[in-house]
């Protein structure tokens, strides 16, 4: 705090200063523009020789301009011009009348542009003679500009700027003689002994110091201007003064921190009871829900914004509870009608060549293949008609898939190379939808195989990979990219097509939904076999620790 009054009381007298010393610069360089005009010529030489008009045309110019130096500042009381060897006197107040030579004082004249304390005022005082020349006595000067400072507005000036409840006392001296004191505090004024002028090499003086005057202590903040002007300008600040706004600030400070503290914990409170506690509720209540517990209910017994959007919760959540539960039973019945579907799918085709290959074992006496043949066609029905669960262990499923590919071997008469690999043992126990695999190995034969007389290959094989469980089926069958196209386009659409391919796309929707949208079936060109190569994707976090 008295760091921070010190630096406002000595910026403060500082404008001050400046701003009065400015104001003194430009009447000063007014004052000398006025000696080289040729009306005060005019007046001040050989006035009495021109007419009338030109002298009366004199006079009011110069009384005007006179006027205007006198408006330009409140502190410039009066501004007049004596011509002494033509007997004239001019001022902006009284106009014009008859020069005197007690007007004039010699110390005046003798400080020209000086400011100059005498006989209770002050004067700025110039003439066309040189300061340095000028006698009095012997010589007199063709004219003269003497301009008088108001003191009142000056010393009011100074009063209206220090006015502040530690202004102290304030001491303002123009000049050598003049000297104004003021004492915000209404006690005795005194003269204090001023310590510092302004020197040969600087323009201007700030100090800063503590003295002890009459056993008080007061801090002192003192400001030069120029030493052409002489001014100079001395506050002293009673300490105790300072401290005492200190002490009270500090009290209101430490009100108002602890008003402060006290309202912020009461809106922290409030805030955390109206607010934060709800929010965090039903953050809490939306990472259930996400979690899978869709049980989750709020409770809320007031009646306020956060009702609305509990109730509004808790309905949400209720009416998701049933889609869900209606969307897992019509996906349920889906995947049912499918599996019965594909159940329902045997070809005729299939059948009649599979009676056909065993009258034609049994009339050329093959009694054993027969028997095996009947046996493998047996357990084939026996697995498709099967109305269990819609999921099989893939080992079963592998060997429902590697039978179905015996008996189409049988039928094809060794045309077709069958390569079947072996699933691998910790993948055997692993849950999968029915009848994934014989559809594609019954694709592969019907529209990759059947043109083939002989050197067809057909290759079954297993892999993990990110992941991701693939079982691919690949042939080199004829017409490939057409092949291709079609699988695409039953995958992509709802199009109707023939039986094998539409049992192609309920495997995809089967398997996506068991084992979620990046599950399926991916059909591309066979790079190893230049047919066509269909992978079943099966992922799961649990495939990788399988």
């Amino acid at each position: 705090m008295k760091k921070y009054i010190t630096e406002q009381s000595m910026e403060q007298s500082d404008y001050y200063l400046k701003n009065l010393e400015n104001t003194i610069n430009k009447i000063s360089l007014m004052q000398f523009e006025m000696l080289t005009d040729r009306y005060v010529n005019q007046i001040a030489i050989g006035y009495d020789s021109h007419d009338s008009y030109a002298r009366i045309q004199a006079i009011l110019s110069v009384q005007s301009r006179l006027q205007s130096i006198r408006n330009m500042s409140p502190i410039v009381e009066d501004i007049k011009l004596y011509a002494p060897k033509e007997n004239i006197a001019l001022s902006a107040v009284t106009g014009l009348g008859e020069f005197d030579s007690q007007m004039i004082n010699e110390k005046n004249l003798r400080h020209p542009s000086q400011i100059v304390y005498s006989s209770g005022k002050l004067y700025m005082t110039i003439s066309d003679l040189s300061p340095i020349t000028i006698d009095p006595m012997k010589e007199t000067p063709t004219v003269i500009l003497e301009i008088e400072l108001s003191i009142p507005e000056i010393e009011n000036d100074l009063v209206q700027s220090n006015i502040r409840t530690y202004s102290g006392i304030v001491i303002l001296r123009i000049g050598d003689q003049y000297q104004f004191t003021y004492d915000s505090n209404g006690e005795n004024q005194f003269e204090p002994f001023l310590k510092s002028e302004t020197d040969g090499n600087s323009n201007q003086l700030q100090l800063s110091e503590e003295r002890n005057i009459s056993g008080k202590s007061y801090m002192v903040i003192q400001v030069a201007a120029s030493k052409d002007n002489k001014l100079l300008l001395q506050q002293f600040i009673p300490k105790d003064v300072i401290f005492k706004q200190v002490h009270r600030r500090a009290i209101w400070f430490w009100i108002f921190t602890v008003l402060t503290f006290v309202a912020i914990c009461f809106f922290l409170a409030y805030n955390n009871n109206t607010i934060h506690r709800p929010l965090l509720q039903m953050v809490r209540a939306f990472k259930r829900v996400e979690e899978g517990n869709l049980e989750t209910v709020i409770h809320h017994n007031h009646q306020d914004e956060y009702r609305y959007l509990y109730e509004q919760f808790n309905w949400t959540v209720d009416s998701l509870r049933h889609l869900i539960d209606e969307q897992y039973r019509k996906t349920i019945l889906l995947q049912t009608a499918e599996l019965k579907q594909l159940q329902s799918q045997i070809n005729p085709h299939f059948l009649y060549n599979s009676l056909f290959i065993v009258v034609r074992m049994i009339k050329l006496e093959k009694l054993e293949e027969a028997v095996i043949f009947v046996d493998q066609l047996a357990q084939y029905f026996r697995f498709v008609t099967k109305n269990s669960s819609d999921l099989v262990v893939l080992e079963n499923e592998v060997q429902h898939a590697k039978n179905y590919a015996n008996i189409q071997q049988t039928r094809f008469n060794n045309r077709v190379t069958l390569i079947f690999g072996e699933v691998p043992e910790r993948f055997k126990p692993r849950q999968v939808p029915r009848l994934i695999i014989q559809p594609l190995i019954e694709n592969a034969y019907i529209h990759g195989m059947e043109d083939k007389l002989d050197k067809g290959v057909l290759s079954i094989t297993f892999e993990l990979n990110d992941q991701q469980l693939k079982i691919c089926v690949e042939d080199n069958g004829d017409r490939a990219e057409d092949n291709l196209a079609r699988i695409h386009a039953c995958l992509n659409t709802d199009d109707s097509f023939d039986k094998e391919t539409t049992a192609i796309r309920n495997v995809d929707r089967r398997l996506k939904s068991v084992f979620g949208p990046n599950s399926g079936l991916n059909a591309s060109l066979s790079r190893r076999y230049g047919g066509i190569c269909i992978c079943i994707i099966i992922e799961g976090e649990d495939l990788s620790h399988a």
